[in-house]
């Protein structure tokens, strides 16, 4: 999280309401629907940014919308 927050700063990205991270290998889709839940967000409105095939998966069983980054 701190390399994410440091590269958003560094350039100048600052359009992201939260950023959370996570060592969640697996039940990367049960993380994101606690995060959604206690943050009381929508599926619909939350992106998730990912750089594994893991996290394509995760986002489609938990219905949310995904960047994929290398």
């Amino acid at each position: 999280k701190q390399n994410v927050e440091l590269f958003i700063k560094q350039n100048d990205l600052l359009i992201f309401d939260q950023i959370y991270g996570d060592v969640c290998l697996f039940g990367k889709d049960k993380a994101i629907l606690k995060f959604i839940k206690q943050n009381s967000l929508s599926q619909e409105t939350v992106i998730y940014v990912g750089d594994e095939i893991r996290d394509i998966a995760a986002c489609k069983k938990a219905g949310t919308k995904i960047i994929a980054v290398s």
